[in-house]
């Protein structure tokens, strides 16, 4: 049965040493040669950057020429083919080991000594799905070359026992595990990682594999390759430094736009991206940065309300007042609630028992048969407290929009109504502080009236609410959900396919236009607040998150009734 390394065998060896002699001098007839790679060619502004980046003094080829530069940054845009020129640069280092019987020697190291070709990203995981897969799928695979020598190829790592040269793929937490004999490391989306000062930092781990590549001189390699998030990311703040040739001349670097890098690349998906959101299309295919204090809604026609859909919660919330006041007159239950003297089992039970008592009260709304979650952003201080219901369906497949932007297929599929808004107003608007003791009844009511059957609150503000919505029947995501940026980039997902509806609330458009983007996050200005959209997020958080069709189903309740 013939074998990937057939063909090199069938070289005579002065064949062999021909196509040797070709790729080693010539990183561009390695990239291209069919023996070493598979044949797949690169493309032009590759191979600007494959050529500029093994380039040697007075043109003299390697491995006798001195190669002039030994750190290499690369910013590009997504879908530009990173991973394929990553996973180039790493083949033509470990090219440049096999060549010798035992590589150690050449660099003045004890015969047998194993030297390290290294893929670093922020996890191991995505280290080897990124450029490690594209190594193993286009050398290893493909090259006949590379297979003649039998390595042992694992998950993450592949090793050379006839040249005691080791490849490992691993995440930025095991740098320091790492030791000095690395030829050569590439660094996957280097802005991705952390940006604080630590042992898995940007800066970190890009400093050390620099440091363990020294033993080498000019031969060893750092190589960083990957997209921009803002101005200061660790991507960024190595690419700066490079064009400074006078204080760093053995660095070089390059930016290109997806479009320059991948000409195939389809225009109409970074037009839609674009559409979607201009700031953020700008920083992934244009590559340029991100500014701390950006709008979070660069497109601002994403940014709309359903007028045809009432507002049930202020509807439900002047109900509640009504029946509150009856309540309070009726009972201390409201200063109990507030200073949580009693066992919440007990104010449960005289809860239930007054409500019954005013059974005649009926808000001025229709029950429906969805059933609900509920989402709220909790008063901190003086603050506004913002609460939000929603549910979700599935759509008809004639009303399903078509992807444009690669999103979870389940965001076209389904749809969710967001059909109560409301805003519990603070104290600087009012001259009253906020009562958690009518908000927790207004929780208790809706719990029954709206069908919720999970909540989640984004700190672990108003404990006694929490605790009643449970009483009731509500399965409360415990500790919170804390937003984040990823969460607030789903709901906007929703948005620009238009498979969100959100009820109408004299609040909720001015917050969104007043979101920034800050620090990875998503906040609102300094005089403006973001109470009502953080209740919306987080119900559209509950109904995406795949724990919650497992929570019906695990309580028993048709997952048909849910959408």
């Amino acid at each position: 049965m013939a074998t990937i390394a057939e063909p090199w065998h069938d070289l005579t060896l002065r064949e062999q040493q021909e196509v040797l002699r070709r790729c080693i001098s010539d990183p561009l007839e390695f990239a291209d040669e069919k023996m070493m790679c598979g044949g797949t060619k690169l493309r032009p502004v590759q191979s600007k950057i494959m050529s500029e980046l093994y380039a040697t003094e007075d043109d003299i080829p390697m491995p006798r020429g001195k190669r002039l530069y030994n750190i290499g940054i690369c910013i590009a845009g997504m879908s530009s083919g990173k991973t394929h020129l990553g996973s180039r640069i790493l083949g033509m280092e470990l090219l440049s080991l096999l060549i010798y019987d035992d590589p150690a020697p050449h660099w003045s190291m004890a015969k047998g000594s194993w030297i390290r070709l290294i893929n670093v990203a922020t996890s191991k995981g995505q280290s080897k799905e990124t450029v490690w897969d594209e190594f193993n799928d286009t050398l290893f695979k493909q090259s006949a070359f590379f297979m003649s020598f039998a390595p042992r190829i694992l998950t993450t790592d592949v090793y050379y026992d006839t040249h005691h040269v080791h490849l490992k793929t691993l995440g930025s937490s095991a740098i320091s595990a790492v030791g000095r004999n690395v030829k050569c490391a590439v660094i996957d989306e280097q802005a991705k990682f952390e940006t604080e000062e630590g042992k898995r930092s940007g800066k970190f781990v890009f400093d050390s594999l620099t440091r363990s590549t020294t033993r080498f001189g000019m031969e060893g390699l750092t190589f960083s390759i990957g997209s921009i998030l803002h101005e200061n990311d660790p991507l960024m703040t190595e690419y700066y430094k490079t064009l400074d040739r006078e204080l760093n001349p053995t660095m070089i670097g390059w930016k290109f736009t997806t479009i320059e890098m991948n000409p195939n690349f389809d225009y109409q998906v970074y037009l839609a991206h674009k559409n979607r959101d201009p700031i953020t299309a700008a920083r992934d295919y244009d590559c340029i940065p991100e500014h701390a204090g950006i709008h979070f809604y660069g497109n601002r026609n994403l940014i709309y309300i359903d007028e045809k859909i009432p507002n049930k919660l202020e509807i439900f919330v002047e109900y509640c007042e009504k029946k509150w006041g009856r309540i309070k007159a009726k009972t201390d239950i409201a200063r109990r609630i507030e200073e949580n003297t009693d066992g919440v089992d007990s104010m449960v039970l005289e809860m239930n028992k007054v409500s019954a008592g005013l059974s005649s009260m009926k808000p001025r709304l229709i029950p429906d048969k969805h059933l609900h979650v509920l989402g709220g952003d909790p008063a901190i201080a003086r603050d506004a407290f913002g609460l939000a219901i929603a549910y979700k369906e599935i759509l008809p497949m004639s009303q399903r929009p078509r992807m444009i932007v690669e999103v979870d297929p389940s965001i076209l599929n389904t749809r969710i109504t967001i059909d109560g808004l409301y805003r519990f107003r603070p104290k600087k608007e009012t001259g009253v502080e906020v009562d958690p003791a009518f908000i927790s009844f207004v929780c208790w009511e809706a719990a029954k009236f709206f069908k919720i059957r999970y909540a989640a609150f984004d700190t672990w503000n108003f404990p006694t609410t929490q605790v009643m919505l449970r009483r009731r029947g509500v399965n409360v995501v415990d500790g919170g959900h804390i937003i984040k940026l990823e969460d607030c980039e789903a709901f906007k997902d929703r948005q620009f396919y238009r498979t969100i509806r959100i009820c109408n609330h004299p609040w909720i458009v001015g917050e969104m236009k007043g979101l920034i983007k800050k620090n990875k996050k998503v906040d609102h200005p300094r005089s403006g607040s973001k109470d009502v959209y953080d209740a919306a997020v987080l119900t559209q958080w509950l109904l995406d998150t795949p724990e919650l069709a497992k929570f019906f189903e695990h309580t028993g309740v048709p997952i048909t009734e849910v959408f």
